[in-house]
């Protein structure tokens, strides 16, 4: 319940983030450089959490991030769990050489580094919001594919699925109505356990300038501004750090929750 709080607070604060940032995150003010969070000795209310290195106001930049952070881990779930799905149902059903041909692509894919494919890709496209949630979409769709696909092989040789066929069904009908919403739960625990790994890429992308580019605000860029300055105004990596932190720990434990509620094993 701690980790659905949390969840839901970070997202009611993305969505409301200009009415609860306390400044514009792009406005720079280097009077008021290296600020430190009010609870320090120069510190001031003004600015919560401090300023950054132009004296732009970090929990400004945090909220508006968290909008980043989001929007990637969430659509690019929705994305691979969409073409994941899909793959694995059509890898069960069909079988023979589509099955194999699928799966082996599986298997390549998952040879290949993630994080170093993910690089050159946006790399060799571009980096940018779209490009990111595009490359990180489609590339994480085996995951999704391998597991609805065992559940498939089982659920497509259980009495009613032969009943429904004798009765004349079609096979979108079967997938749709049948095998569908019995493979349901093992898809809302993966996409429960990938959402916060597609946030941590997406950290790691713009830790290397392949992300969200400058000023737009993204809790990895943030934590890659802040090392150059780590010995003077520590709060800079240390704020959007242990948001990430908080945040990827707390997806886990609503992933971790639903597999033990979803399974009926338990």
């Amino acid at each position: 319940m701690v980790g659905v709080a949390i969840v839901l607070a970070v997202i009611v604060a993305a969505v409301a983030a200009p009415y609860l940032s306390p400044a514009d995150p792009l406005a720079q003010n280097l009077s008021h450089r290296l600020l430190p969070p009010f609870w320090e000795k120069l510190g001031s209310t003004a600015h919560f959490l401090g300023t950054d290195q132009l004296g732009r106001d970090v929990l400004a930049r945090l909220l508006y991030g968290a909008r980043i952070t989001l929007l990637v881990g969430f659509v690019c779930t929705f994305i691979a769990g969409t073409v994941g799905t899909m793959l694995g149902i059509i890898a069960a059903y069909i079988g023979g050489r589509v099955d194999a041909l699928i799966m082996r692509l599986a298997d390549i894919q998952l040879s290949l580094p993630f994080i170093i494919l993910a690089i050159a890709l946006v790399a060799a496209l571009g980096p940018s919001l779209f490009n990111i949630i595009i490359v990180l979409g489609l590339t994480s769709w085996v995951r999704f594919a391998r597991v609805v696909r065992a559940e498939t092989l089982v659920v497509r040789e259980l009495n009613y699925i032969e009943a429904a066929h004798a009765l004349g069904a079609g096979a979108w009908r079967i997938v749709r109505h049948h095998i569908l919403p019995n493979v349901a739960s093992p898809i809302i625990v993966v996409a429960t356990l990938e959402i916060p790994r597609l946030i941590l890429m997406e950290a790691s992308l713009s830790f290397l300038g392949l992300g969200v580019q400058p000023p737009t605000p993204s809790w990895g860029s943030m934590v890659s501004e802040g090392r150059s300055y780590l010995d003077v105004a520590w709060w800079l990596t240390t704020v959007p750090g242990l948001a990430i932190t908080v945040v990827v720990l707390s997806v886990n434990l609503v992933g971790d929750w639903l597999r033990d509620s979803l399974d009926v094993r338990m």
